[in-house]
């Protein structure tokens, strides 16, 4: 699948998701534009098969994470660096196409940004010259390094894969059971399990999803899915819900 052949990269930092805007407007909206202006640099990269310019986009220590559904393992820079030489060699990558604003969080010491979107990516096949393309939604976390903004993870979902169901113990689905707050509406969401899928309430509506993976389920005929993150001592810290091109952070408060 697509999905496989762009590298997802980082640094597991999702510890810091309890987000809060930087301490003035300026150095907020500052930071977002410059953010914003990283993102679409790694972009015109990918399109132009530039490597030098996409290794820039990496913290200096060269050390990364590369993420897929089920796991996440640490990787060096330099060997992404190689298999998108590789990849250019098969494919190009002609157009992007940001289908919504990204949703940009600054953390209050201003260093590090999370970000949202969700994208058009279309590619060439240089075989066959045959033109392709696919919707992804994606998580990205980015630090400020030495003034720069840098990527040190980057997830995706595609937006209309099919889904293939799994089977999660007990222990496992019981993780993901507590209180969660939406940072968009405030709602505050509750997760339980039926022994089988997870099971999520606000007020009288009621939602199953299904797993698809450790920490990724999804809704069944809905173009839904929940996504959940850990901190740094391995506990559930919140979740990510992706609907057609909106996703919305729900941190655990309980």
């Amino acid at each position: 699948m697509m999905k496989q052949q762009i590298l997802l990269i980082g640094m597991f930092l999702f510890v810091l998701m309890n987000t809060t805007y930087a301490q003035s407007n300026g150095t907020m909206n500052t930071d977002k534009d410059q953010v914003k202006t990283t993102i679409e640099k790694w972009n015109q990269a990918m399109l132009n098969g530039d490597v030098t310019a996409i290794k820039d986009y990496f913290p200096e220590n060269g050390v990364t994470f590369f993420v897929s559904y089920q796991k996440m393992e640490e990787m060096n820079v330099d060997l992404i660096i190689k298999s998108l030489e590789g990849q250019f060699k098969s494919m190009a990558y002609t157009n992007y196409d940001l289908l919504s604003d990204p949703l940009i969080y600054i953390t209050e010491n201003g260093n590090t940004a999370f970000v949202y979107s969700t994208m058009e990516i279309a590619y060439k096949v240089l075989d066959s010259n045959k033109g392709e393309k696919f919707t992804i939604i994606g998580l990205e976390v980015l630090i400020k390094e030495n003034g720069k903004w840098v990527s040190v993870l980057k997830t995706t979902e595609e937006a209309k894969e099919k889904r293939k169901p799994v089977v999660l113990e007990q222990s496992v689905l019981d993780e993901f059971s507590g209180s969660y707050k939406s940072e968009r509406t405030g709602n505050i969401f509750t997760i339980e399990n039926d022994g089988k899928n997870l099971i999520s309430k606000l007020g009288d509506e009621v939602s199953t999803y299904i797993p698809q993976s450790d920490y990724s389920f999804y809704k069944d005929r809905f173009s839904q899915s929940i996504v959940f993150g850990r901190d740094s001592n391995g506990k559930i810290q919140f979740f990510t819900y992706i609907k057609d091109n909106i996703c919305t952070v729900m941190n655990r408060i309980d």
